[in-house]
């Protein structure tokens, strides 16, 4: 089922995480007991886990001069 974006998306998903509706994986995998684990799904779920990343530094070689 989709979830809102944002801070919506993390409190639905944790609302199911409190009435033992959360599942990781699909709905047929194991109910989800860690409270660590519900965050990090919520997380994922709601598009902000890949929030604030920063990018690699490749390329940013700088040459000394001499």
């Amino acid at each position: 089922m989709p979830v809102a974006q944002g801070r919506e998306g993390v409190r639905e998903e944790m609302h199911k995480f409190k009435y033992r509706r959360l599942h990781s994986g699909s709905h047929t995998g194991p109910i989800v007991r860690d409270r660590r684990q519900a965050i990090a799904i919520a997380l994922n779920a709601s598009g902000m886990s890949r929030r604030g990343k920063r990018k690699g530094r490749r390329g940013r070689r700088h040459r000394r001069s001499r």
